[in-house]
């Protein structure tokens, strides 16, 4: 969910031109995970948020952001690769996970010719949009999309909330089968109509599977509600939750809390859109937000 394209000097004609001509895209199911490593560090080593990968964190990405091995690529010039591009598709929706160009590079063309190859694939695939996100802070990058066509289309804000240090010894979290849990977040889709980000469509969940746990929310031997999460260190990670039938959704934020605390010091609700019913409801119980990132869209004529 980092996209970086800044701007330099254009390189002379002469020079553009040998470039164009010793130029290719390769697959990233073509190259080995160390060099789309390496491309992808380079590329994000001077960006405004601090990313770095290392082999774990990447195939956990590429994972997580459903991303298609054949339809992503690495630029590769005169035999050096200088940037890349990671997609994933989903119905009509074609999303850029990651994007980036080394720094001697940009501004060279190379990053409005790369949107053009990946919007070029997504008309072959009958797209009929584009989305991407970036943090707040990175106008150039902005810009740069705006510059295409794409336009912003909401905001993802990041919540947290220091949790309670005593444990709730009457609420539980306890693995649930990944059917139930993606029936019953179809059902709280519909009934909340809830305005997904690009992880928790309840539609496509299979993806989170590998790295994170599908579990209810139980107070005794009754099941409140659904929670896909993780955690790290001190934190507890939850990418969605939702109550069972005939649970207050507000109610099952304060058992969320409860259900965590003693276990975790805080808990991390990333990339909540602002006109999900999931906004509301964590704004009105005192989480902080710590980040804020912007949806880009690029809509697409055939």
């Amino acid at each position: 969910m980092k996209t970086c394209i800044n701007t330099i000097t254009l390189p002379g004609k002469a020079e553009r031109r040998d470039l164009v001509m010793k130029k290719q895209y390769v697959t990233i199911e073509e190259i080995s995970r160390i060099e789309l490593l390496n491309v992808m560090n380079e590329a994000f080593s001077d960006y405004v948020l601090n990313f770095h990968w290392n082999l774990e964190s990447l195939e956990r990405d590429l994972v997580e952001n459903a991303i298609s091995m054949k339809d992503s690529a690495v630029l590769r010039i005169s035999g050096e690769d200088i940037g890349f591009f990671l997609v994933g598709f989903r119905e009509n929706t074609c999303r850029i996970g990651l994007m980036g160009m080394l720094k001697k590079f940009r501004g060279s063309g190379f990053g409005l010719e790369i949107l053009d190859k990946i919007v070029e694939g997504c008309k072959w695939k009958n797209i009929s949009k584009v989305i991407l996100e970036i943090p707040e802070m990175d106008l150039v990058s902005q810009k740069f999309y705006e510059r295409y066509g794409f336009r912003i289309s909401r905001k993802l804000i990041s919540f947290y909330k220091t949790l309670p240090a005593n444990e709730d010894l009457s609420l539980s979290l306890e693995p649930l089968p990944f059917k139930e849990v993606q029936d019953m977040a179809m059902r709280v889709s519909g009934e909340y109509h809830r305005k997904h980000n690009w992880y928790n469509d309840p539609k496509a969940l299979s993806h989170l599977t590998k790295y994170n746990n599908f579990s209810g929310i139980k107070n005794d031997d009754e099941l409140l509600g659904y929670c896909i999460w993780s955690h790290k260190d001190e934190f507890a990670y939850v990418l969605d939750f939702g109550p069972a039938a005939g649970v207050d959704y507000n109610e099952l934020v304060e058992y969320l809390e409860r259900a965590f605390g003693g276990s975790y010091d805080k808990l991390l609700l990333p990339w909540i859109p602002e006109d999900d019913v999931i906004f509301t409801m964590l704004s009105k119980k005192d989480f902080e937000r710590i980040a804020v990132q912007k949806e880009m869209e690029l809509r697409l004529a055939h």
